[in-house]
């Protein structure tokens, strides 16, 4: 498989790149759910410094920083293979707005989760970051389903 994404389609950097962000993602959720809920009667760990749940959740927030600035480098560097020809305009439109916004989003949450730490920020902007990422990502993941599952056009084959 060739490194770089093209007229083959999605390079193996761009994959790997893809789902390690995804694989972050779904770790981070859950991890800053109980790091949440942990002073609500929901059992926490107790634990402070690096090694405590906030610590993990810092970490992890900072690894998806920075596999989103890897990302976008990669992509200004790189060419993004043709449109699937299953796609409407409609949905090349969407699709474009919505990587562009997905993208953003993995520099906003943890922006916002910095200014939660160091600046007291309001934590509500935290949250309304990953509810307007999982809006953002309901939409790549129901148009991949809709050409995958419903169509049966392969999509999902674009990315493996």
């Amino acid at each position: 498989m060739p490194i770089k994404s093209g007229i083959h389609g999605y390079g193996s950097v761009a994959k790997l790149l893809h789902w390690l962000t995804v694989a972050a993602i779904a770790a981070q959720f859950p991890i800053g759910y109980r790091l949440h809920h942990r002073d609500s009667g929901a059992p926490g760990d107790g634990v402070s410094g690096p090694l405590s749940l906030q610590g993990l959740h810092i970490a992890v927030g900072l690894t998806i920083l920075t596999l989103a600035l890897t990302r976008t480098l990669w992509r200004v560097s790189t060419t993004l293979p043709p449109w699937a020809d299953y796609l409407s305009g409609l949905e090349r439109t969407i699709e474009s707005v919505n990587e562009k916004v997905l993208l953003t989003l993995l520099f906003v949450i943890p922006g916002t989760g910095f200014l939660f730490l160091v600046a007291d920020a309001p934590f509500a902007l935290h949250v309304s970051a990953q509810l307007a990422f999982l809006c953002a990502l309901t939409v790549h993941v129901g148009l991949v389903l809709r050409h995958t599952v419903v169509h049966r056009n392969r999509n999902l084959s674009r990315m493996l």
